[in-house]
């Protein structure tokens, strides 16, 4: 699936360089798309050669589809469409059970130290949670207690948002919104706590969804939706927006 994002990348950017793609294709980090591109290169896909990216105009080492990789893009094309075209043939109608097994897990800086708002993770902490994650954050009272208020949310790479929270760009309302809210609770005595989501494989009809799947930005937003209506309708206050 990586393969072929990356290639139609190619297709429409031609000159483009690996950072450009990862970028365009919201993946994980530069080195997947690198290896993904030195696959193409080997199956004769694509070539790679020195040159201005069409992108960021740097000299670097970009991708060029072949015409191999085209006929390869237009018959994954055609395979997708024979797929869909038997759905629709066979069921007007669908039906699927969700069978959800999740549990929440606060962040570390080691073994002793949770990590706390508005505390930088340190290096390792960084390293081990730069996966794309789903997340919220909850509000703990000077008395011990965890409030009804909880944010939900998700990120290609969750160690770069929480930077983001911590320290906002001028357009980045959300996270300047909740730097604000989090920073007046604080004072008032609140701690806040972030928490990681882990979940067990699950299955929409035949198809399954695990932990590496959030690295397509349309499941993670399927499953922060998911949580959010779970907490909405079991009397949580979100303060997503």
């Amino acid at each position: 699936m990586i393969k072929d994002i990356v290639l139609k990348i190619i297709e429409e950017k031609p000159n483009c360089c690996d950072d450009c793609i990862t970028k365009i294709g919201d993946f994980k980090s530069r080195q997947q798309v690198n290896k993904r591109c030195n696959k193409l290169v080997e199956k004769g896909f694509i070539f790679r050669e020195k040159n201005k990216c069409i992108i960021c105009e740097n000299l670097k080492i970009t991708n060029i589809i072949t015409s191999s990789g085209v006929n390869e893009l237009n018959t994954l094309e055609e395979k997708k469409k024979d797929k869909r075209s038997a759905v629709l043939e066979k069921e007007n109608f669908g039906r699927f059970n969700i069978n959800f097994e999740f549990k929440w897990n606060s962040l570390f800086e080691d073994e002793n130290l949770e990590f706390l708002f508005p505390i930088d993770l340190n290096k390792e902490a960084k390293k081990k949670h730069s996966s794309p994650s789903v997340y919220r954050w909850i509000l703990i009272n000077p008395e011990g207690k965890k409030l009804q208020d909880v944010y939900i949310g998700e990120a290609s790479e969750l160690t770069r948002r929480i930077y983001n929270y911590l320290k906002p760009g001028e357009s980045q309302k959300t996270n300047s919104r909740l730097n604000k809210l989090f920073t007046e609770l604080l004072n008032l005595g609140y701690n806040i706590s972030l928490q990681k989501l882990s979940f067990k494989p699950f299955y929409l009809g035949e198809y399954e969804i695990n932990e590496n799947s959030l690295e397509n930005k349309l499941t993670r937003r399927f499953v922060e939706h998911m949580m959010a209506s779970y907490y909405l309708n079991a009397g949580y206050n979100l303060i997503n927006a």
